[in-house]
């Protein structure tokens, strides 16, 4: 039996969203430290520097095939621009996301 990489990115998804609205609505402790700790499952066995961050399990698949599916989507000459749009967006995210909180706090109430 043959797994799409549709059914990885689709089952991984729906896991990590299921994970993260347990530990939103946790309703104590207990049940919230369950829940990190079945989302992120991946980051007990690997051992990171305190600065990287680890997506844990389910949320790592787009991230690992990703490549792969902008492989089966592009052509040669367009797969380096979109290989690199890929690459860079993770990057981007963490500078970019504190400069969005700062415009965001001189819109707050």
């Amino acid at each position: 039996m043959l797994i799409r990489l549709s059914q990885i990115l689709n089952i991984s998804s729906a896991l990590a969203t299921v994970f993260s609205l347990g530990c939103a609505f946790a309703p104590s402790t207990g049940v919230l430290l369950v829940m990190r700790f079945l989302g992120r499952f991946k980051s007990m066995f690997l051992v990171f520097p305190t600065n990287v961050p680890s997506a844990g399990l389910w949320s790592s698949a787009p991230i690992i095939i990703g490549g792969g599916v902008i492989t089966d989507l592009f052509a040669p000459k367009e797969r380096a621009s979109s290989m690199a749009i890929f690459t860079l967006a993770p990057v981007l995210g963490v500078y970019a996301s504190p400069i969005l909180v700062l415009l965001d706090l001189t819109n707050c109430r």
